[in-house]
C-alpha cells in the first residue's frame, strides 16, 4: 500500500473505505413530523392543508409495502428561507400530493359520541384506482402514465401477511 493510497483510512488504524454506494443505499432517516410547504392555492388543495401546518412526514404511507413503492412521493425538506441566516424555515416541499388521497373522520365516529364529532381527525391514503387519482390534474394523469408502466407492480407479500414489526409500533402518536 502506497502512502498516498485514498481507498484506506489513514487514521487512527489502516482500514478500507466503504464503497461509495453505502451512501446511496437507502434513503437517509425521515423526519417524523414536518411543516407543509405549498404556498399557493392550487398546490394546498391538492395537499388538502394550508402551508405551514405541522404533519406526519409519513402520511398516507400505511404499510411497509408502500413505503417501498412509493417512497419517492415523499417530500424534499428544505430551506424556504435561506436568503436570510438568521431565521431558517425548513419545510416539505416537492411532494407527489397527486398520489395521496384524503378524508376527514369525525372523534364521534370512534367514541361513539356525536358530540365528539366536533374535532376531527385527518386520514391520508392511495388510492386503489388509477384512474380515480389520474382524474385530479394533468400532474396526477402523467403521474399514473408513469406508474402504470414502471412502479404500480404489485409486490408480492407472504399469504400469512408482513407479521409484527422488530420493534417499535404502526402506531402514528
Amino acid at each position: 500500500m502506497s502512502k498516498d493510497d485514498q481507498t484506506v483510512i489513514k487514521a487512527p488504524v489502516n482500514e478500507p473505505l466503504p464503497p461509495t454506494y453505502y451512501s446511496y443505499w437507502w434513503p437517509p432517516q425521515s423526519p417524523w413530523d414536518v411543516l407543509t410547504g405549498e404556498t399557493t392555492l392550487e398546490d394546498q388543495m391538492h395537499s388538502h392543508l394550508p402551508a405551514g401546518q405541522q404533519m406526519n412526514y409519513a402520511r398516507g404511507i400505511n404499510s411497509f409495502v408502500q413505503m417501498v413503492e412509493h417512497w419517492s412521493s415523499m417530500a424534499f425538506i428544505r430551506n424556504t428561507n435561506s436568503q436570510d441566516k438568521g431565521f431558517p424555515y425548513f419545510s416539505e416541499t416537492e411532494r407527489t400530493n397527486e398520489l395521496f388521497s384524503f378524508v376527514e373522520f369525525g372523534i364521534g365516529q370512534v367514541s361513539g359520541n356525536g358530540d365528539d364529532n366536533e374535532t376531527t381527525i385527518p386520514v391520508f391514503y392511495i388510492e386503489d384506482d388509477l384512474k380515480r387519482i389520474g382524474a385530479k390534474n394533468e400532474r396526477a394523469k402523467k403521474l399514473v402514465s408513469f406508474l402504470e408502466k414502471r412502479a404500480f407492480k404489485k409486490i408480492s407479500v407472504s399469504k400469512d401477511g408482513l407479521g409484527k414489526p422488530r420493534s417499535g409500533t404502526r402506531m402514528r402518536r
